[in-house]
């Protein structure tokens, strides 16, 4: 069968200026290396200033969390805490990540739609929205009927951009707790500049969040915040699973590489994944 080239990728034949090329040229050891931004003398002084109101900010919001907690903390109590979540404390976990984190099946089904156009959608993208139920179990099976009692987490969701002329490296951004939304996260990631760039972009929500928040959830991924520290492992494996069956069907849609980034509670998951 012969090998068919997009033009966006006939750089090499000298006929058309890759606009992805940059990619090709971080090499594969980037994120290890410093970052070089242009200089400006008011970044690291306006740095110092949003850690400080972001630390102010966190301790002022998790105040009245850890005062009901204190009461709780007693030797009792915190070994029946450890008790209830031996399942998670097996040593194989970590001598076998996978054992954890399985692979999904190979038979799920994405839906692409059409999804109502947002202000901050490019004028020029593809929009499509990738939809598809989610196979996964918790690794505790102690936990599965309560699980799946999070209804509507099971039906995943992510809205893409993609360019017109033909299939391009596909960047997904994953959002921060309780930060869904679209707008906001086109505004976070910098999302049109990366379209812009010649990425083709997917906006991801995670579980317990966007249109995936239980009914019984005031905001969106509070579900996840209760005593119970079980939840947040099951809902980062599930969140793994998912974001596995959606770079497969990237590739399968003809993306010649996908890659992940976020922030705070996605970034976590983009190092996980």
């Amino acid at each position: 069968m012969p090998a068919v080239v997009h033009p966006t990728a006939q750089t090499t034949l000298g006929l058309l200026p890759s606009p992805t090329g940059w990619v090709d040229d971080l090499g594969s050891d980037f994120a290890l290396r410093d970052c070089q931004v242009t200089d400006n003398r008011w970044r690291t002084p306006l740095s110092h200033a949003a850690s400080r109101f972001d630390q102010a900010l966190t301790n002022a919001a998790s105040a009245g969390i850890k005062l009901r907690a204190w009461n709780h903390l007693d030797p009792a109590t915190i070994q029946a805490y450890f008790d209830d979540h031996a399942w998670y404390m097996q040593p194989h976990f970590l001598d076998n990540p996978s054992s954890f984190f399985e692979l999904p099946p190979g038979d799920v089904n994405v839906h692409e739609g059409r999804p109502l156009p947002r202000r901050s959608d490019p004028d020029s993208a593809d929009r499509v929205m990738l939809e598809f139920y989610s196979p996964f179990e918790t690794s505790d099976p102690d936990r599965r009927d309560q699980f799946a009692t999070f209804y509507p987490n099971e039906r995943v969701e992510a809205r893409g951009w993609f360019h017109k002329d033909g299939p391009r490296p596909v960047i997904i951004c994953l959002h921060g707790f309780s930060m869904p939304g679209y707008n906001a996260n086109t505004f976070w990631f910098s999302a049109r500049k990366m379209f812009d760039a010649g990425l083709d972009v997917v906006l991801f929500n995670l579980p317990l969040h966007g249109s995936r928040r239980p009914s019984f959830s005031r905001y969106h991924g509070t579900a996840l915040i209760v005593p119970s520290f079980w939840r947040l492992n099951e809902c980062a494996a599930q969140a793994v699973m998912d974001l596995r069956i959606l770079v497969r069907h990237l590739r399968d849609r003809g993306a010649p590489s996908v890659g992940v980034t976020g922030y705070s509670w996605g970034g976590y998951h983009s190092a996980l994944l």
